[in-house]
């Protein structure tokens, strides 16, 4: 589950104020939350488990630069079938400067390598 604090979504989005309105409503619509706005409050906003991984996501999001490194594990737990094709979408669509490195129980989406570990060790390396 993703960290969210009480307070409002701007606050959750971007605690230092820095990404600016317009940045947040994009990628608040990117992940599948345009109904919120970011003077949205969390604690009236009524999040479902899905959409509370969905806005943790958009956090990550909104911080990604061309050389960023995004940490990614089990982002698509706990959700449906159409949100999890909106959180690999939003992950695909990052720059190929960008390194991902995704724990997934399932493979979602199209990565350049797959490392498959059973019982703590690598079963299969695959680079694809």
């Amino acid at each position: 589950s993703p960290s969210l604090v009480t307070g409002t979504v701007a606050f959750n989005l971007d605690p230092l104020g820095v990404a600016g309105e317009e940045r947040m409503v994009q990628v608040l619509a990117q992940v599948g939350l345009a109904r919120l706005s970011s003077s949205t409050d969390l604690q009236e906003a009524g999040l479902s488990a899905a959409e509370a991984q969905c806005l943790g996501l958009a956090r990550a999001l909104l911080r990604v630069r061309d050389d960023s490194i995004v940490l990614i594990d089990e982002v698509g737990a706990r959700t449906d079938e159409a949100v999890l094709r909106t959180i690999t979408d939003c992950i695909m669509a990052l720059p190929r400067s960008v390194t991902i490195m995704a724990i997934m129980h399932q493979v979602v989406g199209k990565f350049d390598r797959v490392v498959e570990l059973a019982a703590g060790r690598i079963c299969s390396d695959n680079l694809v």
